[in-house]
């Protein structure tokens, strides 16, 4: 090969390595991070993710783990937890339907995402439990969506 084009091969994978590494555009993530909020209740799996930010699945979800610090499943069940919180702490709804609503398939599924993050059970976030707050420690990961 020329040296011309074993240059412009170098400089291009260079590129590509330091795009890898500096994660998704702010536009995109944010893009990505809106998308999640405003359906989280629906299928949200890395293909849909990815078909959103225009990326293949592959290199949206190792993009977006560089930007967040978590995979894009991680980001959506930390999501979703948080949002059931707040819902469950409202008192106006049963957790069977803050499952639903959020997008858990049924109330464990909620129940061992709040006990990962939050170190507590849905009973735990409803008022009436407060007499005793136990206020769960808040994960960092929920804390990274303005990221």
């Amino acid at each position: 090969a020329m040296p011309a084009e074993l240059l412009k091969a170098h400089l291009c994978g260079e590129i590509f390595c330091n795009l890898r590494r500096a994660g998704l555009s702010a536009l995109r993530l944010r893009l990505a991070m809106d998308f999640i909020e405003a359906h989280l209740r629906e299928d949200l799996s890395r293909g849909v993710l990815a078909r959103q930010a225009g990326l293949s699945t592959y290199h949206f979800a190792r993009l977006f783990k560089v930007s967040t610090s978590l995979s894009p499943r991680e980001y959506v069940m930390d999501r979703r937890a948080l949002r059931a919180r707040e819902l469950l702490e409202t008192g106006k709804w049963k957790a069977v339907a803050v499952a639903t609503e959020v997008g858990f398939c049924d109330q464990s599924h909620m129940d061992r995402h709040l006990r990962r993050i939050f170190e507590a059970s849905a009973a735990e976030f409803f008022p009436s439990a407060h007499a005793h707050p136990k206020r769960p420690h808040l994960h960092p990961s929920i804390l990274a969506k303005n990221v």
